[in-house]
């Protein structure tokens, strides 16, 4: 594998420490993870990202996705929205926000409303957690994390903790 790709993987590795240092507070609900995946198209695509909700209900977080065989194509978004939900072999999360304005491709709207789920299916090797594609909701006041759920799609590498 390429040395440019490692640099990616290694900076959001640091990134996404770096975000969650601060939220390790007791009794907090959080979402936290990265890792590597192969869209449908087959592309691969590393994501990451770290959310909490704060004692005073205020969701806050961040979400970054590259795509490995453009790594100038960067989405990157703050999180205001998160919803838990629990199935027999783990917990999830589906999260929303708005972009921030990376190199987003053409043709699309920035800032825009993207969704994301994960899914942290416990501890070991044999556990496979799920990260999904941002999915645009050009209507936020109608499609939130609150009431949809994108596609998800297991991690070739990496980890997601769900925290409720």
């Amino acid at each position: 594998m390429s040395r440019k790709f490692f640099s990616i993987v290694f900076v959001l590795i640091l990134a996404l420490s770096l975000l969650t240092s601060g939220g390790r507070a007791e009794g907090l609900s959080r979402v936290t993870g990265s890792g590597m995946v192969h869209d449908p198209s087959g592309a691969l695509r590393v994501a990451t990202v770290t959310a909490r909700i704060m004692p005073d209900g205020e969701v806050k977080g961040e979400l970054q996705g590259v795509l490995m065989g453009d790594p100038n194509l960067i989405v990157h978004g703050k999180i205001d929205c998160i919803r838990f939900f629990e199935e027999e072999d783990g917990i999830g999360a589906v999260l929303s926000g708005w972009t921030t304005g990376k190199n987003l491709p053409a043709g699309l709207p920035n800032p825009m409303y993207i969704i994301v789920a994960v899914f942290d299916a416990g501890e070991g090797n044999d556990a496979e957690d799920i990260f999904s594609r941002a999915v645009p909701a050009p209507f936020p006041e109608v499609r939130t994390c609150l009431n949809y759920t994108p596609p998800l799609t297991p991690l070739e590498h990496g980890n997601v903790q769900v925290s409720e």
